[in-house]
């Protein structure tokens, strides 16, 4: 059962795999701007793998249900 979610969950998990990098210049002009926004940037991050967590977590929950039910069927 647990090779036969891995290898169904593995796209997926590819299609959540991306960087939100955040490409700023840092100059004079800007630097307090920047750093004044570093703690938003880390909040906003660390919501974000909440929910990818948590929308895993259902993934997996629902691989599960679907194995036994396929299981069931073929019997």
């Amino acid at each position: 059962m647990i090779n036969c979610i891995l290898e169904r969950m593995k796209p997926f998990i590819a299609t959540l795999d991306f960087d939100l990098g955040l490409d700023v210049e840092i100059n004079e002009e800007n630097q307090q701007g920047v750093m004044d926004i570093i703690p938003a940037v880390q909040s906003m991050q660390a919501r974000f793998d909440d929910i990818i967590s948590e929308i895993i977590s259902e993934r997996i929950l629902h691989e599960i249900h679907m194995f036994h039910i396929e299981r069931a069927t073929k019997m």
